[in-house]
């Protein structure tokens, strides 16, 4: 893909045939959407949920960290050189609007970040605002977002702080919780129009850290469509076990390796796949060597393309959730992988975890692994596997749990109509 160029003259579309290619969409209004690093891999959700608004508005979307190509989307990526051209702006600003600046910088050092990775983040996200605030003082979109309360958020803000361009993001799971969340998510909070998040857990600690409840919004991701539901087969032959995610601590793979470990001391047949790709990769393969599992019992694939990861869920018997708080306080909300697992059919046992305890409800839409006894976790595998009625019932609910709550389209659509509604009313206060 052709990187465009930043400058100083407006780079939102206007060309005839941009214009053309956007009379297709159901409203022209533009709204510059920022996110970390777009696309990526393990976020396909975000990637489902920016190809529907682009079919709705006229959405441009920006990658402050690198970034790719994305079928049907335009994307574009700052190269981080493009940072060297504060050695002007920063004077330029502090000259037009030394208040603004001021304030950010102030708020900077008062509130430094307490963990290295929200350090970078934060100044990115202040970089790259004051980098995109020169082209936007000149050509405004009708409405800013950022995706996460970190980088996106923090480059809409500095926009905000410089040019007044009203914006909103969301907050999620690590940009609330690790390391206390975001360092400046308090200032955030209360310059932003509103704030969305996707579990009642994310809702109330956005509550917490003071958005008032008629500014922060429950709005969940979704799946793009309802798989071919698979159906609980009988307790016969190998028991096949399934885990997906990231390898990072606040998964908790450490723990399923272990269960694994103490349902094959018990003498029982099974297969355990762990998909993902991360830094813990090298840990838990020591574990998987040092707790003697075999090739056939224990499988860690890496990251794999989407149509293989579907193939693992409908050869699943049943999917393992163990994600805990790790130390630095980093924790999931709902992870897409629970309701992607329920929109299979197959049944869940999640461990005990606020977010996911707002799709897996014991005994209805599946199993709560409560507490750190992996003894019993594994005596509720067993038990788990060996009711086909209890598993059936769990398929049933749990693919209707996300009929009713999960769906891309349902669910982006309400956020299509809270940015639209928002950059509308801006219209009118102007008019």
């Amino acid at each position: 893909m052709t990187e465009t160029p930043l400058s100083s003259v407006a780079s939102f579309p206007s060309s005839s045939a941009e214009n053309r290619e956007s009379s297709i969409r159901e409203d022209r209004t533009t709204v510059l959407y920022l996110c970390t690093t777009f696309p990526q891999l393990s976020e396909t959700f975000v990637e489902r949920e920016i190809q529907y608004l682009a079919t709705k508005c006229d959405l441009q979307i920006i990658s402050l960290w690198r970034g790719g190509t994305s079928p049907g989307l335009e994307v574009r990526p700052i190269p981080v050189a493009h940072l060297f051209r504060l050695l002007y702006l920063l004077p330029l600003w502090l000259l037009r609007k030394p208040s603004a600046l001021i304030r950010l910088l102030q708020s900077f050092f008062i509130r430094f970040p307490r963990a290295f990775l929200n350090l970078q983040e934060t100044l990115l996200g202040m970089g790259m605002g004051v980098l995109l605030a020169e082209e936007i003082r000149k050509n405004p979109p009708a409405w800013i977002h950022g995706i996460w309360a970190t980088a996106p958020a923090t480059t809409a803000w500095t926009i905000h702080l410089l040019t007044g361009a009203p914006f909103s993001f969301g907050a999620h799971a690590y940009d609330l919780f690790q390391a206390k969340g975001d360092c400046l998510l308090a200032e955030k909070i209360q310059a932003a129009s509103w704030v969305r998040t996707t579990t009642q857990a994310g809702l109330s600690e956005l509550v917490k850290r003071g958005a008032s409840p008629d500014r922060a919004h429950l709005i969940h991701r979704g799946l793009a469509e309802l798989p071919e539901r698979s159906y609980p087969r009988p307790p016969e032959g190998t028991l096949r076990l399934l885990t997906v995610g990231r390898l990072v601590p606040k998964k908790g793979f450490t723990d399923f390796v272990r269960l694994c470990r103490i349902l094959r001391d018990r003498g029982i047949d099974f297969t355990a796949t762990l998909i993902g790709e991360g830094p813990q990769r090298n840990e838990l393969e020591s574990l998987i060597h040092s707790s003697g599992l075999s090739a056939d019992q224990m499988l860690l694939t890496g990251s794999l393309p989407a149509e293989s990861v579907y193939s693992q869920f409908k050869n699943a018997d049943l999917f393992l959730f163990t994600g805990v708080v790790s130390q630095d306080g980093d924790r999931d909300g709902l992870p897409n992988v629970v309701p992607e697992a329920m929109a299979h059919g197959i049944p869940v046992l999640a461990r005990e975890a606020p977010g996911v305890l707002e799709a897996i409800s014991d005994g209805e839409t599946g199993t709560v692994l409560s507490g750190f006894d992996l003894n019993r976790w594994a005596g509720q595998i067993l038990e788990l596997w060996a009711d086909l009625g209890k598993r059936e019932k769990f398929s049933e609910n749990g693919r209707k749990w996300v009929e009713e709550n999960f769906l891309s389209e349902t669910n982006t659509a309400l956020l299509k109509d809270r940015i639209l509604a928002s950059a509308n009313n801006v219209g009118k206060e102007k008019d």
